[in-house]
């Protein structure tokens, strides 16, 4: 779904831009390039990963039923140390159902750096499985019948194949090590790895990252969705890392979002949104702020403008609210909601100074509807008709249509304001 705020974030690098990025020196020792493309502990706790003991803080353990390869936090992240060793790379994809609320493991797939298969197995969870999630898993209940292995057997030949010399990659890789129940701390992570190569408020699928850069249609069979192959997406996740190493890290990199280019030229600025949109935009920002509610994104805005008054200045500030799309489908009290939000955009205006500009979208249209009709797609035991479809398409269009306003607040607005006071 296209998001018109996400692209008001969008800065299009020009040829010369892109020119000066991608020609940019690539290290000859390729561990030194496998370390830059390693997530720091910073990032992997903003991505929510499960961290390792040797990382964690102290006195922290894991759960009885997780395991690792045991590393002291002395030995991790040494760069000199890293480049000097001759390191395994995997790749590791797993395929989930669903027993009610909680994600289960049923299938691990490892491939080396050839994309040689070094382990493959079908997994027998111990909660009951609710949902096999076939058109995304590709797992039936007639292809576990039989199967023994459990999650146990897993984690004991994971234990075998990963040592402290050895870097995992995956495709939003933190899911798969929870339903592990395993914790390491060198991973590469396409879906951050290639930030760039989708849209500024969300990661690229793995299966376009492999259409768009390995040329190689997955997760397809004769147009029709099947379900993810975990080998096929292990090893797309593997020849997306190599081609990083061989052309450089920035290659695919063709803009560059709104805090970063400010940055670049020296403007600083304040990022007030909830915890996903931070980690996902908020880590170049000066100042920034992880919310849980709306009244924590008003009180950090107006911290910020309050900042900027004594002389803490911030050449942009963003802020979130979410109140009115978080609000039940049927909800009666819709125009309570629209009335706070309206008082807190008249605060905030009205504590700017004089000469700012104020922006306010609204993001994407109602997309609820298109998201109901969107799973009962995905839902291959559903009949999907030709009216089904053009309703679809209807609600896709709805979905898309924002509105932004544009504002100068001239100094005149101030006196007046001064007056009215």
């Amino acid at each position: 779904m296209f998001n018109p705020t996400g692209n008001l974030f969008n800065c299009f690098l020009s040829e010369a831009q892109k020119g000066s990025v991608k020609h940019k020196e690539i290290p000859e020792n390729i561990y030194e390039r496998i370390y830059s493309c390693l997530l720091t502990p910073e990032e992997m706790a903003q991505n929510d990963y499960p961290l390792p003991t040797c990382m964690a803080k102290e006195g922290q353990v894991l759960p009885d039923d997780w395991v690792e390869v045991p590393m002291k936090a002395s030995d991790i992240f040494i760069k000199e140390e890293f480049t000097r060793k001759n390191f395994k790379i995997l790749s590791i994809d797993c395929e989930m159902c669903k027993s009610n609320d909680l994600s289960v493991l049923t299938r691990v797939s490892i491939v080396d750096i050839d994309c040689n298969v070094v382990y493959d197995e079908l997994v027998m969870p111990e909660e009951p499985i609710t949902d096999y999630l076939t058109p995304f898993s590709g797992i039936t209940e007639e292809r576990l019948k039989g199967v023994t292995t459990n999650i146990k057997d897993v984690q004991n030949r994971l234990l075998e194949l990963v040592d402290s010399d050895t870097v995992l990659i995956g495709h939003s890789l933190e899911c798969d090590l929870k339903a592990l129940k395993f914790t390491h701390p060198y991973v590469i992570d396409t879906s951050i790895l290639y930030t760039n190569s989708g849209g500024i408020f969300s990661k690229s699928s793995l299966k376009m990252l492999s259409h768009q850069w390995l040329k190689r249609s997955i997760q397809v069979d004769d147009g029709k969705i099947v379900g993810h192959d975990s080998i096929e997406d292990a090893k797309a996740a593997m020849d997306l890392v190599k081609l990083k190493l061989n052309n450089g890290l920035d290659f695919d990199k063709s803009y560059e979002n709104l805090i970063q280019r400010l940055e670049r030229y020296n403007k600083t600025s304040a990022f007030i949104d909830y915890v996903g949109k931070v980690q996902l935009l908020g880590v170049d920002a000066k100042h920034s702020i992880k919310c849980t509610n709306d009244d924590e994104v008003f009180a950090g805005v107006l911290n910020a403008i309050s900042n900027n008054r004594n002389h803490i200045y911030h050449n942009f500030i963003w802020g979130k609210f979410k109140d009115l799309e978080n609000l039940p489908e049927h909800e009666n009290d819709k125009l309570t909601t629209l009335k706070q939000l309206n008082d807190r955009i008249e605060k905030i205006y009205s504590c700017l100074p004089a000469y700012t500009a104020f922006i306010v979208s609204s993001g994407s249209g109602n997309a609820r509807e298109w998201e109901n009709l969107y799973r009962k797609k995905m839902n291959s035991g559903v009949n999907w008709t030709a009216q089904d479809q053009e309703i679809y398409e209807k609600e896709l269009l709805k979905g898309k249509i924002g509105l932004t306003f544009f504002r100068v607040k001239s100094d005149c607005e101030n006196l007046d304001e001064s007056e009215d006071k």
